[in-house]
């Protein structure tokens, strides 16, 4: 589960930056993007098919390289589920080098999201409010513009994890992603606290598929300590 929620959130990340940059490069530097906010958030609800909203500031800086800060994002989650969103940032930090946009790729060198919080909720039928990500592209889809990350990092996150009537909660999520590209080879380190107890995990992977057996793997045998299963329930 913790594998796929990562694939996700990287996944997620790249839709709501990709549209915001290629706002920018349209637009003057002077320009106080906050007036653009409403536009923003149609390109990046259109580019992911869930609602977002942009309630903070959002600002560009080229110096010592470009990068943009976004405050107080908010996802909508899915409708019927108990929490009124899904994703909820504190600030998403974004620094891009613009000289692959001659080739027309987008390399970012970091993203940050600062102070997250997640909300996963799996329904009766198995299925998450998170797998809109990996429905089939729209007939007639725009060709998407290639993205190209080094560092993908959460700092001090929180994820709430719904199964029913049971609820999880995991605080002080602190996760560092290095690649060469989307699909890897990856390097995670991380560690999170449940019950006032830490968990640190590390993984390099040279396929993204294979994070999410590693991940459960190297996890579950970390929360044996603390008598819970990722396939179980435990009531907080």
């Amino acid at each position: 589960m913790l594998g796929k929620l990562m694939k996700k959130l990287i996944a997620t990340t790249f839709g709501i930056t990709a549209p915001v940059i290629l706002i920018l490069l349209m637009a003057p530097w002077f320009v106080n993007f906050n007036k653009y906010r409403p536009v923003i958030e149609q390109k990046i609800s259109s580019t992911i098919d869930r609602q977002i909203f942009i309630d903070g500031n959002v600002s560009v800086s080229l110096l010592p390289y470009p990068s943009i800060n976004i405050k107080d994002v908010r996802m909508i989650n899915t409708a019927g589920t108990e929490a009124l969103d899904m994703l909820k940032v504190e600030q998403v930090y974004v620094s891009i080098d613009l000289l692959p946009l001659l080739r027309e790729k987008i390399k970012i060198g970091t993203i940050s999201l600062i102070n997250p919080e997640i909300e996963v909720v799996k329904f009766k039928d198995g299925t998450t409010n998170w797998d809109f990500l990996f429905a089939a592209k729209k007939p007639g889809a725009a060709k998407a513009t290639t993205i190209i990350f080094s560092n993908f990092e959460i700092k001090d996150g929180k994820l709430t994890y719904r199964d029913g009537n049971t609820v999880t909660k995991f605080i002080g999520i602190n996760i560092r992603a290095q690649a060469q590209s989307f699909n890897g080879p990856f390097n995670i380190v991380g560690k999170l606290s449940y019950e006032n107890n830490s968990l640190n995990f590390s993984l390099d992977t040279s396929k993204l598929n294979e994070i999410e057996d590693r991940i459960q793997t190297t996890i579950q045998q970390a929360l044996n300590q603390f008598n819970i299963g990722l396939g179980t329930t435990k009531n907080l």
